[in-house]
């Protein structure tokens, strides 16, 4: 990606796959290609970046789970969600 904000699918190697985002100041993000939550690509989603910072999410366009774009984990509500298993998958 290239553009601020901007999305993009990558495949590597052993038919695996991840979401870039370009963050601010040209940061470039790597997370899973699915939400843990309900499995709907990243790549679909919508990137929300901090204004004082070089970080941001990712929000997934189905669950509304939100991504942590310098770490790749689940934000807030749902990461507590998650370490509690109230997902329900």
């Amino acid at each position: 990606p290239s553009a601020e904000g901007e999305i993009k699918a990558v495949a590597l190697p052993g038919n695996q796959f991840v979401t870039l985002v370009r963050g601010k100041e040209g940061s470039l993000s790597a997370v899973d290609a699915t939400c843990t939550k309900c499995k709907f690509p990243l790549m679909k989603g919508k990137v929300k970046l901090d204004d004082d910072s070089a970080e941001g999410t990712i929000v997934c366009g189905l669950c509304d789970s939100s991504f942590d774009l310098a770490t790749g984990k689940l934000n807030g509500k749902d990461e507590e969600e998650a370490q509690a298993g109230g997902f329900g998958l």
